[in-house]
């Protein structure tokens, strides 16, 4: 295993590259726009009073202004995924190419590695796991499940200074960070990629590396 800055990546050329779905952030900010835009244009139209239930115009303008900054992060998003930046894993005839910064920290300086070259030989298993994780939603924590890529690496292949660099990253105080990190290693030989919103389908990429 090999690590690159992204400006000192060798040329390659992917049998697949896994990146980001354009298409999902699209349609999540034409949703909350026009979400946002309906509550506040029925609000302005006075809301709905009828004899079994109301909606006053103050609770359409406050659901309307939530919708539309939803869609404002959407948008970022978006634009975001557009840039060239937008990629977490490409697979070659003879490497696996893992780019673990998030695309939503493309704008961070490119002052250290933040892609791995594994090569095919050094892997020992590629698997998809479903796992159920808690995560914080609203104040309270509820069970999600989520998909990711494994990688099982052979032994004698050292995976420390990629675990170095990744808490690297976590540790990382910058004036603007997303807290998103797609790619977690244990330090014992495997490497998870996670896999939400990814395009496309882990079994795709699975398919290629086993063969």
């Amino acid at each position: 295993m090999t690590l690159y800055p992204l400006s000192q990546l060798p040329p390659f050329r992917s049998r697949l590259l896994c990146r980001q779905c354009r298409a999902h952030h699209a349609a999540a900010f034409g949703a909350f726009f026009a979400a946002g835009a309906g509550c506040i244009l029925w609000g302005w139209m006075g809301g709905t009073r009828t004899e079994f239930w109301s909606v006053p115009p103050a609770i359409l303008f406050w659901s309307g202004a939530w919708m539309l900054l939803f869609a404002l992060i959407a948008g970022w998003m978006a634009r975001r995924s557009l840039r060239t930046a937008n990629w977490l894993l490409a697979v070659t005839a003879d490497a696996c190419i893992v780019k673990f910064r998030s695309y939503l920290n493309c704008h961070l300086p490119d002052d250290g590695p933040q892609v791995a070259w594994i090569p095919l030989r050094e892997i020992r298993e590629a698997r998809m796991e479903t796992v159920t994780v808690m995560k914080r939603l609203g104040g309270e924590e509820s069970e999600i499940r989520r998909t990711r890529l494994v990688l099982e690496l052979k032994d004698g292949v050292a995976v420390d200074a990629l675990a170095e660099r990744l808490k690297q990253e976590c540790d990382r105080q910058a004036n603007f960070q997303v807290r998103d990190y797609p790619v977690e290693t244990d330090g014992a030989g495997r490497v998870a990629i996670w896999w939400d919103g990814v395009t496309p389908a882990p079994a795709v990429a699975l398919r290629l590396l086993k063969n």
